[in-house]
């Protein structure tokens, strides 16, 4: 009992989370926090500093679990060994992903993952909004960089190409000329995607003349076809009723689609085999993309 009161402080300390604790042991919150006051008590410290907030190690705490993890993940390793592997085949994977992508690109690579591992579920939560690991249960997320979180483990997927582009109604409309001044863009209205433009001059760029915000990439590029507004999209996401705008001082910069995890130590086997799985995949489509992006000659009228 006393050993396993070790390997519960052990998730405690990794995660800094009884919640998260209790979900990745399969067990209930109450009795994780029974499990580390059951600890303190034998050992006569206190281990963890406990807020409604925040969960974080006293020194005594840091110190036994510097003296602890290491051993516990080796024993850890021999049970997996021990089993033959049963648990690489089984379990869950929470994952999440920006809507647009999850729909064209990491869900199909998620679909072949699946197939191949039936044993495996998958749960994906598609968001805009970056969602925490531990507050919110995430195994693995895939997110557009710059990324900003430098504790996080990140391993590039593929290169998302983006551009100013209009609906050539509108090209027409206010006959806008091949080459406009920022000055003279500024004036356009414009659809804002509820995120910042990624842009090599002005690394956040917030347009200046919103008219409508629609956070779905979908449908702005519906609204831009329409003539409701320029925006900045994805370049594959050009229909044959828009045009590329080339604005002086405004060069939209690609952005790397990565997948993401919180740390490569102890990482469950079925979510290091996702990883690996859209990271390979991703090598082969990447190319796919890259030609087509070669093929493609954006209608531009004026």
């Amino acid at each position: 009992m006393y050993y396993n009161d070790l390997a519960v402080f052990a998730v405690v300390a990794r995660t800094l989370s009884f919640v998260e604790a209790s979900r990745r042991l399969g067990i209930p919150a109450s009795r994780v926090s029974r499990r580390v006051a059951e600890l303190e008590d034998r050992l006569g410290v206190k281990l963890f500093e406990r807020t409604t907030r925040r969960v974080r190690l006293t020194e005594e705490g840091a110190t036994l679990f510097d003296r602890c993890d290491a051993p516990l993940e080796m024993l850890d390793g021999a049970v997996r060994a021990g089993r033959d592997g049963a648990l690489d085949s089984q379990g869950g994977i929470r994952a999440t992903a920006p809507p647009l992508a999850a729909r064209r690109t990491i869900g199909p690579l998620l679909l072949e993952f699946m197939a191949a591992h039936p044993g495996i579920s998958i749960e994906l939560i598609t968001t805009n909004t970056n969602l925490d690991f531990v507050r919110d249960g995430v195994d693995v997320a895939f997110r557009l960089g710059p990324l900003d979180e430098s504790e996080l483990v990140a391993r590039p997927l593929w290169q998302v190409d983006y551009c100013l582009c209009v609906g050539v109604v509108m090209h027409e409309r206010y006959a806008l000329t091949d080459c406009l001044s920022r000055a003279r863009f500024e004036e356009l209205p414009t659809i804002s995607i509820g995120q910042p433009w990624r842009l090599r001059e002005v690394s956040r760029y917030e347009p200046k003349n919103v008219r409508h915000v629609l956070d779905d990439l979908e449908l702005a590029q519906t609204a831009v076809a329409a003539g409701q507004g320029a925006s900045f999209l994805p370049l594959d996401m050009l229909t044959p009723d828009m045009a590329v705008l080339d604005v002086e001082d405004l060069t939209p910069v690609s952005r790397g689609m990565y997948v993401v995890y919180p740390s490569s130590r102890l990482l469950p086997h079925r979510v290091r085999r996702l990883v690996d799985h859209v990271v390979s995949a991703s090598k082969v489509s990447s190319g796919s993309r890259r030609d087509a992006r070669l093929r493609r000659t954006p209608k531009n009228s004026g």
